[in-house]
């Protein structure tokens, strides 16, 4: 049954599929430990995710100015025919 499922997908969305299967499982796992934490865990994600966003712009932005100065200082050597 699995490979029927996945057998038509390639490369980031098989990983992305076995990701998201391997959460379901640890989440019903959880479920069946202590069903109060779970749904806890379950409704209080949403709201985790969407506090996360600011801090993933910042991490986005920061990650843009070092490779801009990363190409700025390499661009005289790259001028010169280096890599």
């Amino acid at each position: 049954m699995q490979r029927a499922i996945t057998r038509g997908l390639a490369g980031p969305a098989r990983e992305l599929h076995s990701v998201a299967m391997i959460k379901l499982l640890l989440w019903l796992v959880l479920l069946v430990l202590s069903w109060p934490i779970a749904l806890l865990a379950l409704v209080l994600w949403p709201l985790v995710w969407v506090l996360s966003l600011p801090f993933r712009l910042v991490g986005i932005a920061v990650g843009a100015v070092f490779a801009f100065l990363r190409a700025l200082m390499m661009l005289p050597a790259r001028a010169l025919g280096g890599r």
